[in-house]
């Protein structure tokens, strides 16, 4: 190793796709040699490859209806490549590769910073307890955004050892340059995202019904892959098939293309990263107002300016706040849209400068 130079060890749950661009831009630091060590098929996330990723199988143990991750080979690793910093995901107290990954850490000296949502966890007092002790006794915290940053506060650990990096997407995925195929105006929506009941669709299927009642002509497109059945159920039940389009899975520049159509984002459940591609985009994001459900990225949302909040699972309200957005547009498009961009690049959510802000924070630590 040349002198100066930082030895870097990310520990991930898996390499994913969307963080492929922060990382290439982690890793060409001149002064950092890192290396990421993730697991693999894990949650269904799409994964990525760099040269310097190291994957490894994970173990399961089943406690209750709890399972619990090791990451095989993670204490041989550490052993041998004998790291100067560890950064690691959040704390999730399933991952006890991590845990142990921390205690290594504090036995043989070893920088760590935990990489974190910086939630409070849904474990209770106890578990923010034990979380608070985890993120006291490292030397740093890199959260997501500010209410994360006021969260681990609150915890009492010292606004020094937290730095507010952002998240971000693939540099591909945005649509800072896209050009506007929707130059008629038609109402077009869309969703982009997993389908699982979490997303409650349900809610945003009832909500159409509504508008087409009202007399609204309107196309709603859904991208995503999962389970379709019973929406497409409930679509046809609702007379809604004409409206409604089931377009699955769809990525790259096929996805992106289904953005550049379409005039407004609706998201019904808890939302994270679609909200910075929508907003990139030029689209104005409609969701629930159920905070404790968003990613970090909910700090992109200002009601009326960048978007809006209907009262969670209410979708007479929903159907309200599309209309109105819809009317919105008609006149003001292309100021929401250049307001919308600006807000993902105001709050630093690049990949090149979430990078930048990681690898300042670790050359400071």
């Amino acid at each position: 190793m040349r002198q100066g130079i930082k030895k870097v060890l990310f520990i991930e749950p898996v390499f994913a796709h969307y963080r492929h661009d922060t990382f290439n831009n982690i890793f060409k630091t001149g002064n950092l040699e890192c290396y990421l060590l993730a697991g693999t098929n894990y949650e269904g996330i799409k994964e990525s490859d760099l040269p310097d990723a190291i994957k490894s199988k994970y173990i399961k143990l089943y406690l209750g209806f709890n399972t619990f991750y090791y990451l095989k080979g993670t204490l041989h690793f550490l052993r041998s490549y004998k790291p100067d910093i560890i950064v690691c995901s959040g704390i999730d107290f399933r991952h006890l590769h991590t845990l142990l990954a921390f205690l290594w850490s504090r036995f043989f000296k070893v920088k760590f910073v935990w990489w974190s949502h910086a939630g409070l966890g849904n474990q209770g007092r106890i578990g923010q307890k034990l979380r608070a002790i985890f993120y006291m006794y490292s030397e740093g915290v890199i959260a997501y955004s500010n209410k994360g940053k006021n969260n681990l506060t609150q915890l009492g650990i010292p606004e020094g050892n937290v730095r507010v990096v952002g998240n971000a997407l693939n540099s591909s995925d945005y649509g800072f340059d896209a050009v506007n195929r929707n130059p008629q105006d038609e109402a077009i929506l869309l969703f982009s995202g997993r389908i699982t009941p979490e997303k409650k669709l349900d809610v945003l299927i009832r909500a159409l019904k509504i508008l087409k009642e009202h007399g609204i002509k309107f196309k709603c497109l859904i991208a995503g892959g999962g389970d379709l059945e019973s929406y497409q159920e409930l679509v046809e039940n609702l007379s809604l098939k004409n409206e409604v389009v089931f377009l699955g899975p769809k990525y790259g520049e096929e996805l992106k293309a289904y953005f550049s159509k379409s005039m407004l984002f609706v998201y019904p459940g808890g939302i994270g990263l679609s909200m910075v591609q929508a907003l990139s985009h030029g689209l104005p994001v409609i969701t629930t107002d159920a905070f404790k459900l968003h990613g970090p990225e909910i700090e992109l949302l200002s009601p009326g300016v960048t978007g809006d909040l209907f009262r969670d699972g209410d979708s007479n309200e929903l159907a309200i706040k599309i209309e109105e957005w819809l009317k919105k547009l008609r006149n003001e498009k292309e100021i929401i849209a250049s307001v919308c961009r600006n807000r993902v690049k105001e709050y630093g959510y690049l990949p090149e400068m979430v990078a930048s802000k990681i690898t300042e924070f670790i050359n400071h630590i």
